[in-house]
């Protein structure tokens, strides 16, 4: 998921963000329409990679919460499956964005001038492919991650009922770092999807296209930080040693 959000971050300011800033002349680069379509096509591909990641990174969690017993072989099999299927289908998804073209528009005020934004062409049809890959990828990536979210509450649940019905010591820790996990991986998805409604509203629409590639680039880094660092299973675990010290009594 870290490596996903870096390469997103790099062709977000290769495709947008540079381009928007009017620094460079990219007149010669708005003439060259397949450098353009390829940019286009890798834009889109990692944004879709990234979020079939942090899917992922949900299904592992499920994966070490539902397993009775798991060995480490077949988890970084699973793993290496996981990441071969999410490159894969990401890339196929992308295609239609390559196969209609790039061109450069021309961003208004307050974008500073000759500032311009490489965009996928669109055709007169009202709803092309890459529209509907779009308009089902999306909506299906955040009910996935809240369907998972939900299994994972439901059994941390359990669990903890079953601890209390059989008095034994429950070790919250997990739970809160998988609840707080839940909350980061949510809250960019819906405040994103938020954004993208509101962004009709004139001049404020500015603000939120700052906001925006923040919270897409803090997403990842601040979900993994936080799972990395909370989650007892990679925290280190003290050994302690018991000292026994018995009393005698001394027979004189």
């Amino acid at each position: 998921m870290e490596y996903f959000n870096f390469c997103h971050i790099l062709i977000n300011f290769l495709v947008s963000r540079i381009p928007n800033s009017g620094f460079l002349d990219v007149g010669q680069i708005c003439q060259m329409e397949q450098l353009m379509s390829i940019m286009v096509f890798l834009s889109y591909a990692v944004v879709y990679a990234k979020n079939f990641s942090t899917i992922s990174f949900c299904l592992i969690r499920v994966y070490l919460l539902f397993a009775e017993t798991w060995k480490k072989e077949s988890f970084f099999v699973l793993i290496f499956l996981i990441l071969i299927f999410s490159i894969s289908f990401a890339f196929i998804l992308a295609l239609p964005r390559y196969m209609t073209g790039a061109s450069c528009v021309a961003t208004n005020p307050p974008f500073p001038a000759d500032s311009v934004m490489i965009t996928s062409n669109q055709p007169e049809i009202s709803m092309t492919l890459s529209n509907m890959i779009d308009v089902t990828f999306y909506p299906s990536v955040i009910i996935t991650i809240v369907c998972l979210n939900i299994l994972i509450m439901r059994k941390l649940w359990r669990k903890r009922n079953q601890s209390n019905m059989l008095r034994r010591k429950y070790d919250r820790k997990a739970e809160k770092s998988l609840t707080i996990t839940m909350i980061l991986i949510l809250l960019p998805v819906v405040i994103n999807s938020s954004i993208s409604v509101i962004e009709s509203f004139g001049s404020f629409s500015i603000v939120l296209y700052i906001i925006r590639p923040w919270l897409i680039d803090a997403r990842a880094h601040i979900i993994v930080c936080w799972f990395y660092y909370t989650h007892p299973i990679f925290c280190k675990k003290k050994q302690c040693s018991r000292v026994t010290v018995r009393r005698t009594k001394d027979t004189k």
